[in-house]
């Protein structure tokens, strides 16, 4: 399915945006997660404490690369869907042009 220019430019302008808030939220992600691994390790044994934090951690390293790739090819459709090459770098400037093509 083809998808329209205004389509196209509103991908990319969510993809950037939900790009920046990948890191913020993986670091939350991982201060819950030690939090709750400390509670674990206080309530019952310290190994499983850590056995807790090694869970954690994947979980949130699986996640964060899933949604990584995700945004990236979310992204590249809309590159593709404005006709652009998709080595563009997303700069302030272009970000300007995606704006400008939502207004029209």
């Amino acid at each position: 399915m083809a998808m329209t220019k205004k389509e196209a430019a509103k991908r990319i302008l969510d993809a950037v945006e939900t790009a920046d808030r990948i890191r913020s939220r993986t670091i939350l992600a991982v201060v819950f997660g030690v939090i709750i691994s400390i509670g674990i390790a206080a309530l019952s044994s310290w190994y499983f404490g850590l056995a807790a934090v090694l869970v954690f951690g994947l979980l949130v390293q699986f996640a964060h690369e899933r949604m990584s790739v995700s945004v990236q090819s979310s992204q590249l459709q809309g590159l593709k869907g404005l006709g652009w090459d998709e080595a563009t770098v997303i700069d302030e400037a272009c970000i300007e042009r995606l704006k400008k093509i939502l207004q029209v």
